[in-house]
C-alpha cells in the first residue's frame, strides 16, 4: 500500500487525501490523516474528498488550517446535479472547491428504485452532461471500483463510457489540475491602456483563455479564434499572455 500511491504519483496520477468519517469534524484528525499520507507518498498533498460527502461548518476550517488547497466534496449521494448549484469552481473561505455532481450510487438502483432501467440512467447521466457543456460548466465524477464490476452492477462499465464519449471534447483532468487553471483565470484583469487600448493580465494566463465582446469587434496582432454566437463573440487567445487589444 505504501507503493501504490508513489507509483501512481510516478505515473501522473493526482493523490489526494479521502478523510475518515470524522475527520470532517474534528481537525485534529485530518491534520494526523494528512501528516500520514504525505509521509507515505513523500510528497504534499493539498486535494481531499470527506468521506460520505460530510461536509458541515467546521470542515473549510479545518481544511485550511491542515494545509489544503482544493477539495471536491460538496455533493450528494441522494441524486446527480449540484448541491449549491454552482457549476464551476469557486472559491469557499480560501478553498477552491470543485463540486461534485455524479457519484455512481445516485443512479443505483438498489437505493433508487426509478433507475431500474438502463435508460433511465443513461438519459439522467445525458441529461446532467448536456447541461454542463451548454452552460460551459464543470462536471466532477464519484466512480467506485466496485461499479465496474459487471456481475454486481451490469451496465455501469457502459454508463462511465458513455461519460467518457460524451465528454470527448472536454478538458479533463485532476481535481489540482482543474481547479488550479480558475485559480490562474481569477487572477486575470483588464488594465485600460494610455491609448484608449485594454491589456488582459494575470498569473501565467494560458493559451486558450477565452473573453466574451458584446456589441463590437475585439483588434489584437495577437493570434485568437473567433466564435460567433447569437449575442456575442467568444475570442479565444493561441498564445500564453498578457494580451493586449481594442474593442471597437
Amino acid at each position: 500500500m505504501r507503493a501504490l500511491p508513489q507509483e501512481l504519483r510516478r505515473l501522473g496520477w493526482e493523490v489526494g487525501l479521502h478523510g475518515s468519517y470524522l475527520a470532517s469534524e474534528e481537525p485534529g484528525r485530518l491534520r494526523e490523516e494528512k501528516r500520514r499520507l504525505e509521509e507515505c507518498v513523500k510528497m504534499e498533498v493539498d486535494v481531499y474528498r470527506q468521506h460520505y460527502l460530510r461536509f458541515p461548518s467546521a470542515l473549510l476550517a479545518g481544511l485550511r488550517e491542515a494545509g489544503f488547497r482544493y477539495d471536491s466534496s460538496l455533493g450528494t449521494s441522494h441524486s446527480a446535479g449540484y448541491l449549491s448549484g454552482v457549476s464551476t469552481p469557486h472559491s469557499l473561505e480560501g478553498i477552491w472547491e470543485l463540486p461534485l455532481s455524479l457519484m455512481d450510487g445516485c443512479i443505483d438502483p438498489a437505493r433508487h428504485p426509478m433507475f431500474e432501467s438502463d435508460q433511465s440512467r443513461q438519459e439522467t447521466v445525458s441529461a446532467l452532461l448536456s447541461s454542463a457543456l451548454a452552460g460551459s460548466g464543470l462536471v466532477v465524477v464519484d466512480w467506485h471500483q466496485n461499479y465496474f464490476d459487471e456481475d454486481e452492477f451490469p451496465g455501469f462499465q457502459g454508463l462511465y463510457a458513455q461519460i467518457l464519449s460524451q465528454s470527448r471534447e472536454a478538458h479533463r483532468g485532476g481535481v489540482r489540475d482543474l481547479a488550479s487553471w480558475w485559480e490562474v483565470r481569477h487572477s486575470a484583469r483588464f488594465v485600460r491602456q494610455k491609448d484608449g487600448g485594454w491589456l488582459l493580465t494575470g498569473e501565467d494566463l494560458p493559451a486558450g483563455f477565452t473573453i466574451t465582446v458584446s456589441g463590437g469587434t475585439l483588434e489584437t496582432d495577437h493570434r485568437v479564434v473567433i466564435r460567433n454566437l447569437a449575442d456575442e463573440v467568444l475570442i479565444t487567445f493561441q498564445e500564453p499572455g498578457p494580451w493586449a487589444f481594442r474593442v471597437g
